[in-house]
C-alpha cells in the first residue's frame, strides 16, 4: 500500500480550482451566518430601544396630575354655546384631572353632557358627547 503522498496529490486536494470554490463556498456560509447574527443583534437593540423609550413617555397613559386652564375651558364652554345658543340655558363645567365634564341644560329641561379633553399644549379641544 503507498501511502506516499506527492506534490501533486497536495496541489490538487488544496490549490485546485474545485478546492478554493469549496472554501469560498465554506467561507460564504460563515459569512452570511454573521451577518444575519449582527442584524438580528441590531434590530433586537432597534426593538429595546423603541420599547424602553415607550415606557419611558408612557404616550397611551393619560397625565391626571395636570390641570386644564380655566381659560381654555372658558374657551370649551364658549364651543358647546356655539352648537344651539337658542336651546342651551346653562352649562355647568367640573373640572377632573386633565378633563373637563360639561352639562348643557337645554329650554326643554333635558341635559346633555359632554367630556372635554385638550391635547398636552391645550393647542386644541376636543368635545366628547357623553349621554347620561
Amino acid at each position: 500500500m503507498n501511502t506516499e503522498i506527492t506534490t501533486e496529490d497536495i496541489e490538487r486536494q488544496y490549490l485546485s480550482d474545485e478546492a478554493a470554490a469549496e472554501f469560498d463556498r465554506i467561507v460564504g456560509r460563515h459569512e452570511k451566518r454573521l451577518r444575519r447574527k449582527r442584524l438580528s443583534l441590531l434590530a433586537g437593540g432597534i426593538a429595546a430601544a423603541m420599547i424602553i423609550s415607550l415606557m419611558v413617555t408612557r404616550p397611551w397613559v393619560s397625565n391626571n396630575k395636570r390641570q386644564i386652564n380655566p381659560m381654555v375651558i372658558a374657551n370649551g364652554i364658549e364651543r358647546l354655546m356655539d352648537l344651539s345658543p337658542e336651546e342651551i340655558v346653562s352649562v355647568q363645567a367640573i373640572p377632573k384631572g386633565n378633563q373637563v365634564f360639561l352639562t348643557a341644560s337645554m329650554k326643554d329641561g333635558s341635559k346633555c353632557s359632554f367630556i372635554m379633553t385638550t391635547d398636552k399644549d391645550d393647542s386644541s379641544i376636543h368635545l366628547i358627547a357623553n349621554s347620561l
